[in-house]
């Protein structure tokens, strides 16, 4: 799926797993199934980091990242402001969020945090091992931007 169809694709992912959840639930601990999850989505996000090093051999991380971030706030998914990018760093805010919108929508913000804020880390993991990132807030955890910074 490209880049663009992100939002439905974690629409979609969302949808399902609520009664995959649910279910599983009744029969085991509801942390368990949900740690589960956390994990099987950061493996895959650190598996699409790699391969997005592997196609970007030898460019600028903090380019080949900061070129991702917009493919993600494509057909306006996300607003990012206070963009600022250097050979040594990113930082940027997001101040609308078409991904917490929805999961908040279906009263499922901690999932929201599972099903795409976990990604971010994991992601940055498997592209590389010298870029740290940090967060310090977000839209899912209740505030009005998620900051992020990467050095």
């Amino acid at each position: 799926m490209e880049q663009n169809n992100i939002l439905l694709r974690r629409q979609t992912e969302i949808n399902l797993l609520l009664p995959v959840i649910h279910n599983l639930s009744v029969q085991f601990c509801a942390e368990e199934v949900i740690n589960n999850i956390r994990n099987t989505i950061e493996s895959l996000a650190f598996e699409d980091g790699k391969k997005l090093k592997k196609e970007n051999e030898g460019k600028n991380n903090f380019l080949v990242l900061g070129k991702q971030w917009e493919k993600l706030a494509s057909n306006n998914s996300l607003i990012i402001e206070d963009f600022l990018l250097s050979g040594s760093s990113l930082s940027f805010r997001i101040t609308r969020c078409k991904y917490a919108e929805y999961y908040k929508g279906l009263n499922a913000e901690s999932l929201g945090e599972v099903i795409s804020c976990c990604r971010d880390e994991a992601f940055l993991k498997g592209f590389s091992n010298k870029i740290k990132m940090s967060r310090s807030k977000t839209i899912l955890e209740g505030n009005d931007s998620c900051i992020f910074n990467y050095k």
